[in-house]
């Protein structure tokens, strides 16, 4: 656990440190959580569970982000901006990865949840759907909606804007 927080605090070196970083917090709080899943003593593992509960509920409530004690998050994990930001239970996210704040990864039409390689950053917006897998190296572009593999080294945008001419409507008087 203090391996991966350790590369978690590293990954807020750019932005001045992860002292001043909820989203240092938000991961620490799963990483406790994830710690305390693993116990082989029940009163310890219940113990744990329940203050990673009290630790955990304010992030839900007042940010709405979810990450589960069961998802297998990789060492490095750093949330730019935490809010709205849902990772199911199922999921798989690899080393050094960054999610923006409105990230969601989930179901889609095809089955399953995303994985995600190592080196991933999901700008803000963006959805990854289904069971699809998101290869090392990867940007994903805020509000892109992925629903399809993505290779290894690429980077998925959204559909670019597009400016839509004003309507040149006419009165018509009776």
């Amino acid at each position: 656990m203090f391996d991966k927080i350790r590369a978690d605090m590293h990954m807020y070196e750019s932005d001045g440190g992860w002292a001043t970083e909820l989203g240092f917090y938000v991961t620490a709080t799963y990483r406790f959580g994830h710690w305390a899943r693993g116990l082989e003593s029940k009163p310890l593992r219940l113990g744990g569970l329940v203050a990673h509960q009290a630790l955990a509920t304010p992030w839900r409530f007042f940010r709405n982000v979810y990450l589960p004690t069961a998802a297998d998050i990789g060492p490095g994990l750093r949330m730019v901006h935490p809010q709205s930001i849902l990772v199911p239970p199922e999921s798989k996210i690899g080393a050094n990865c960054s999610l923006y704040h409105g990230v969601t990864l989930g179901t889609g039409s095809a089955p399953g949840v995303p994985s995600v390689g190592d080196n991933v950053m999901v700008f803000a917006g963006a959805k990854l759907l289904g069971g699809i897998t998101i290869g090392s190296d990867v940007h994903v572009g805020a509000n892109a909606v992925v629903t399809k593999n993505v290779p290894e080294g690429a980077t998925v945008s959204a559909p670019p804007s597009r400016a839509i001419p004003k309507a040149t409507a006419q009165v018509v008087r009776r």
